[in-house]
């Protein structure tokens, strides 16, 4: 009996938590769709690098400056934190967790170099 009311209590308890975690995720993957663009400099020319997170888990990578290519990937939310994208060489993927920050007009991503990258919501 006791072992059912404790079940029965943490049950009570991690409902909301399970509840709330979803949320946050679900606000995370609303907030991330779209188009998001970075600058900088790259020896005497500026490139940018755009990202393009569709809603069908799909994502496109175009860098544009000294050098041109898009790759297409995927990406998955792990959690409200942490993003898993996999872009799609010629001969090979790679795949990198990253963890996140998005709000409106900003993403944050903050690689495994520990290094963020600030984007920008494009227009």
């Amino acid at each position: 009996m006791h072992t059912l009311r404790g079940l029965g209590i943490a049950c009570a308890v991690l409902l909301p938590v399970g509840s709330a975690y979803a949320d946050g995720r679900d606000d995370a993957a609303k907030l991330l769709l779209g188009k998001w663009e970075i600058r900088q400099k790259l020896g005497e020319k500026e490139a940018s690098l755009t990202l393009v997170f569709k809603q069908d888990g799909k994502l496109t990578l175009k860098l544009s400056g000294p050098i041109d290519f898009t790759l297409n990937g995927t990406y998955k939310l792990l959690d409200e934190n942490t993003l898993e994208m996999t872009a799609f060489f010629p001969d090979d993927a790679k795949v990198e967790k990253v963890k996140f920050k998005v709000s409106r007009d900003t993403l944050e991503l903050i690689g495994e170099e520990k290094e963020a990258r600030k984007f920008t919501r494009a227009k």
